[in-house]
């Protein structure tokens, strides 16, 4: 290991994060030698820098020219861990899924993050369980694990997660582990005020508060965000509404858009708001996040084919309304582009999530596929611009979100097709090929002539009409039943 590595490292370990970036930003100009690249890498991540960390092991992970992958697995599991944190979690899961987890537990904890960055908390679960099951793991190891699977069980309503977090807490006291008991008070929170334990609940959020009472950081955010909560479903008061709204604010300010989009929810809930539950799903990409609103909302959701969305809650009527949609060739790139942008109204889309859902069978490369993504944002610029619609397109740092000027709005269609015509092409012959039969990747790689990782990340694409079963290599795909299609539309 190089001195300056050392040096990078005595930084990180004091506490000095901007004298670290520093000396990275400085070592990375120079030529790295191979032994101080993963090393390197994981300091990049933890200093969020997460695309060097990615320039310096993707020629590794990902050669060029046929060139078979020299990666270890340990290079590919820290690879695949800058991918997550760039957003695209998709790539991220399909290099964990493929690594030996006996070797490298820590792969199953990252599978567990790009599941639940995308609210599939149900999914997590068992794989947070074989973390747990992990020998060797430190003692902090195995309880940042179990908080995570508690986080899950909570979430899911699990019959067992008030005694899985209760046991977990108390082994977290005896070690004197802070933010984890602050967190899992912020669960038992969470928990009482579903049952309507609210006494239990203010007490929790109270103990949480006196660990965690740090300014302008996410914890006491959350802790804000849960004692308002717990005021508006116990007092069931409108006027507690500005309350939240000062939670939003400061959410954007620390840029945690996932509390407004979870404020909206809860105050849609406690108020029986249907205009804003309904915001709250038309703005929602997730799937298994759609499908818990329609579930658990005890509201009378109904589903309708288009959304009349605005930047801020003004008089619908009072807006200028357009379609967009109508004005772009379905499945171009600016239509496809259009729909990803649409598809959040509370989370600005990163350039490797645009990037993964506009080219889903290619690999994300940090020197060249952010300039893509850039010539396909300034097509749709160009395009909306030609047709007089004035719906702005907001890039900052690397994050893209629409816009509509005070009074404008826009339909957007319930489901929009982000499937490319040569994706659309490939899918309908393997339909043609196996009708409604399982398949292997194996098997479309053969069909199409491509290579098996081709036909993997083909299959993973998120197409509308391909459901996956099992996992890793007993993997296989169907097509959907025309009742399961119509589900999925929903």
């Amino acid at each position: 290991m190089s001195q300056s590595v050392r040096d990078i490292e005595d930084y990180i370990r004091s506490g000095n994060a901007s004298a670290a970036r520093t000396q990275l930003k400085q070592v990375a100009k120079g030529k790295i030698p191979r032994r101080d690249r993963l090393k390197l890498a994981t300091f990049a991540r933890r200093l969020s820098r997460p695309e060097l960390g990615m320039q310096l092991l993707h020629r590794l992970v990902r050669p060029s020219g046929g060139v078979p992958c020299q990666a270890t697995e340990e290079e590919k599991v820290e690879y695949a861990a800058c991918l997550l944190r760039i957003g695209a979690g998709r790539e991220s899961l399909e290099i964990l899924k493929a690594v030996n987890t006996k070797l490298f537990p820590e792969s199953l904890l990252f599978q567990a993050f790009a599941l639940v960055s995308q609210w599939e908390y149900r999914a997590s679960i068992p794989v947070l369980q074989s973390y747990q099951e992990t020998p060797d793991l430190t003692p902090y190891q195995r309880a940042v694990g179990d908080a995570n699977l508690a986080a899950a069980l909570v979430y899911e309503r699990e019959e067992n997660a008030k005694s899985f977090v209760d046991e977990l807490l108390q082994r977290c006291q005896s070690q004197g582990y802070q933010l984890l008991i602050g967190h899992l008070l912020m669960m038992e929170a969470e928990d009482a005020i579903f049952h309507e334990h609210w006494n239990k609940a203010e007490s929790y959020l109270n103990d949480a508060k006196s660990l965690l009472s740090h300014d302008e950081t996410l914890e006491s955010l959350f802790i804000q965000k849960w004692r308002v909560i717990l005021k508006l479903y116990r007092d069931k008061n409108p006027s507690d509404i500005p309350l939240l709204n000062e939670v939003r604010q400061q959410a954007t300010l620390l840029k945690h858009w996932e509390t407004i989009r979870n404020c909206d929810y809860h105050q849609a809930i406690a108020f029986k708001d249907i205009s804003l539950l309904h915001r709250v799903y038309y703005g929602t990409q997730f799937p298994s996040l759609k499908q818990r609103l329609l579930s658990e909302s005890k509201l009378k959701l109904t589903v309708q084919n288009q959304y009349i969305w605005t930047s801020s809650e003004v008089n619908k009527q009072d807006c200028l309304i357009v379609n967009p949609f109508q004005c772009l060739k379905e499945g171009s790139i600016s239509y496809r582009l259009l729909g990803i942008l649409a598809s959040d109204f509370y989370r600005p889309i990163r350039v490797a999530t645009v990037y993964s859902q506009l080219y889903p069978e290619e690999y994300f490369n940090p020197t060249s596929s952010p300039a893509r993504v850039h010539q396909a944002v300034t097509r749709l610029r160009k395009a909306l611009e030609s047709k007089q619609i004035d719906i702005e397109i907001e890039e900052t740092k690397g994050f893209y979100q629409l816009k509509c000027p005070q009074g404008h709005g826009m339909t957007i269609p319930l489901s929009v097709s982000t499937v490319s015509p040569t994706t659309s092409i490939r899918v309908n012959r393997i339909q043609e090929n196996f009708g409604f039969r399982t398949f292997t990747a194996k098997q479309v790689a053969h069909l199409l002539g491509v290579s098996v990782w081709t036909a993997i990340r083909l299959l993973n694409s998120e197409h509308p009409k391909i459901v996956k079963e099992g996992m890793g290599k007993k993997s296989v795909y169907r097509f959907r039943e025309t009742e399961d299609l119509k589900k999925t539309a929903r």
